[in-house]
């Protein structure tokens, strides 16, 4: 009878071991489905193509493209400054940061009337950039657009510091500094697994991508081997090269389909 009742009370712990177990378990899973969807909340990716859209419209002084991109950023924004609203978020007065962002909405029709492309190609990368200033007080640092933006920031201070006669004025070490931080920079968004940049953007096709990224890779090749000669006019024609291949790869972005085709 004793060794039963063993048996019996060895049962019934272990019973309330798993009943416990699951408990947790559970409260984790639902905890952490919470944080991923209050993340994705912070995440715009429908906007923040659009946006895209624009900059891109702009760069190649296209009403037509420029007028349905700015269309479509008014009616995302929106449903979007609602949800906004409801966040709290330390460091950001939620109340001004929809004021700043409405106004800059508001004002894109009156530049594109007036044909003000550089205007308009301004703003549509400064409300990109206020987003993503947005996610980062949050530490969201993982979404792909965010450090494709990155990327681009890096290499425009390249860019900047090829096409000056004075070399902007910077020491060897210093330029030489700006290339390891933009690789640092494309290797974070190269090393992006395309199920993470799908879950955003699902009409990014895998293959596609990886040409897109692969014509990079060859580029930055390029560009290290010109910058080993030490002559800034061999820089020149490897940087733009570059230049040229994320654009295609934002470009992409900009004419993926939101929507997963079945």
């Amino acid at each position: 009878m004793r060794k039963i009742t063993i048996l019996s009370s060895r049962n019934t712990l272990l019973l309330l071991f798993a009943v416990a177990f699951f408990t947790l378990f559970n409260s984790m899973t639902i905890n952490s489905q919470s944080e991923l969807l209050e993340e994705r909340h912070l995440v715009f990716p429908t906007l923040d193509q659009q946006l895209v859209r624009l900059w891109i419209a702009s760069h190649d002084q296209d009403t037509k493209n420029a007028s349905d991109a700015i269309d479509r950023i008014k009616e995302e924004w929106i449903i979007l400054k609602e949800e906004i609203k409801t966040k709290n978020i330390e460091h950001i007065n939620i109340k001004d940061f929809n004021k700043g962002i409405n106004d800059y909405v508001n004002a894109l029709p009156t530049f594109l009337v007036k044909k003000k492309f550089s205007s308009l190609k301004s703003i549509s990368y400064h409300l990109l950039y206020e987003f993503r200033s947005l996610r980062q007080c949050l530490f969201k640092t993982e979404y792909s657009m965010d450090i494709l933006w990155e990327s681009m920031d890096a290499y425009i201070l390249i860019k900047n510091t090829v096409e000056d006669r004075m070399f902007n004025l910077k020491e060897w070490f210093e330029f030489e500094d700006d290339i390891n931080e933009f690789i640092c920079k494309w290797e974070q968004y190269d090393l992006k697994s395309i199920q993470e940049i799908q879950s955003y953007y699902p009409g990014i096709k895998k293959i596609k991508h990886s040409q897109l990224k692969q014509k990079v890779n060859s580029c930055i090749v390029d560009l290290l081997n010109s910058v080993e000669t030490g002559y800034q006019n061999n820089f020149v024609l490897p940087c733009d090269d570059l230049g040229d291949a994320l654009e295609d790869l934002m470009r992409y972005y900009a004419n993926s389909s939101m929507k997963l085709l079945m």
